[in-house]
């Protein structure tokens, strides 16, 4: 590292079958020589080679069925990706049914321990995808963190287009045939490749390597970051309460399963408040993150995403919102009638809180210093950036 603390050597892994994660590698290879930094870019192949279409298919639903984890051998490395020591490796790969695809799982878990990386290194992931990348982006975080590593930035690019036009188009990109219908849609066929928008996107995840300033979270937006009503509250359409409700319903139950069965099936839920730190920090930070059009990771997107959450039962409002410090005040809570304090701060609220910092940003740390449940006036929730 420099003086600054800026990368100066890094490694950048692709596998690409269509060429779109080949297009990102050399995009972030320019502009990562253009700052002045080393760049060692490696292409991973499968060895042999996955044949289309019958094989590959074989393949594909075996990954996203049936290997959980399943992984793809590769040729050789050239032997210089041994000799250097990295400060940032950045992994571009597509998901296949939900799952990185076998050869980028292959590399994450049998040869990147093998590779020399500074005592600081950063990890970066770029995802290409039609549209679910969560689970691909969680696993290759536990494949990681076995080398030790965490994921420092990430960014998430689907394909152009609507379904089911955009899964014939990837298709006849595999196949390398002209796409059906392609005539007679015309404009309504979606573009393969890389939209003007994901181009900006990789463009300033580059500039943020180079200046030291990569985001936790950083991925594209969707659109324009959604109105924040006179700091209190969003407007949440019938709809989207019920998906989200329905999704708490589904999943927590879950959780609460998978920590009662601890002893017999491997989890990182050791206390009882870790169901709902795993459950904030896995599941639903980024879904909010994503429909607000938060691309920040600071204290002020964790306040909104929090504001967002509690538009569905509480009332209160921002007195404080910077990017370093936010605080906000609710004075009514449904549940402070037959909460206690313990269970608000050790259950419930206390450990969701800390997986929403720990979804946004490892240097964001929240503080609650009053509590309804408690007897106190009003909550005050509070979330800082340590440095």
């Amino acid at each position: 590292m420099d003086e600054k603390g800026i990368a100066v050597k890094a490694l950048v892994v692709y596998y690409s079958l269509t060429g779109r994660g080949e297009e990102i590698a050399g995009i972030l290879e320019g502009e990562l020589r253009e700052s002045g930094m080393e760049v060692t870019a490696v292409a991973l192949e499968p060895d042999p080679p996955f044949a289309l279409p019958v094989k590959f298919l074989k393949t594909l639903m075996l990954t996203a069925y049936g290997g959980m984890g399943m992984g793809r051998k590769l040729k050789s490395l050239p032997p210089e990706v041994y000799e250097d020591e990295y400060d940032t490796v950045v992994l571009i790969g597509p998901s296949w049914g939900f799952h990185p695809a076998p050869p980028m799982t292959y590399f994450a878990r049998e040869i990147l321990p093998g590779i020399r990386l500074s005592a600081t290194a950063k990890t970066v992931v770029v995802i290409t995808c039609r549209r679910y990348w969560r689970r691909h982006l969680k696993l290759l975080r536990e494949y990681l963190a076995r080398s030790g590593l965490k994921v420092s930035g990430y960014l998430a690019l689907e394909h152009q287009g609507r379904e089911p036009l955009r899964f014939l188009a990837i298709t006849a990109r595999l196949a390398q045939k002209e796409p059906p219908l392609r005539r007679q849609l015309g404009r309504l066929y979606p573009p393969f490749g890389l939209s003007e928008e994901q181009v900006g996107c990789i463009h300033a995840l580059a500039s943020g390597m180079t200046e030291g300033n990569i985001g936790r979270s950083v991925r594209a937006s969707g659109g324009k970051e959604r109105r924040l009503y006179d700091n209190q509250a969003y407007l949440i359409s019938t709809q989207e309460k019920m998906t989200l409700l329905a999704r708490r319903l589904a999943t927590i139950p879950y959780l609460i399963l998978r920590y009662w069965l601890r002893g017999l099936i491997p989890t990182d839920m050791k206390e009882p408040g870790d169901i709902m730190r795993k459950y904030i920090r896995d599941y639903e930070a980024e879904i909010i993150l994503e429909r607000l059009g938060v691309v920040e990771r600071d204290a002020a997107a964790a306040m909104k995403a929090l504001t967002y959450m509690h538009n569905l039962t509480t009332k209160g409002e921002i007195t404080e919102m910077t990017s370093h410090r936010c605080v906000r005040r609710e004075s009514h809570c449904p549940a402070a009638g037959f909460l206690t304090q313990g269970f608000c701060r050790d259950i419930l609220s206390g450990p969701a809180f800390r997986g929403l910092c720990e979804a946004i940003n490892p240097d964001l740390e929240h503080i609650h210093t009053t509590y309804l449940s408690g007897g106190d006036d009003v909550c005050e929730l509070i979330f800082e950036m340590r440095r």
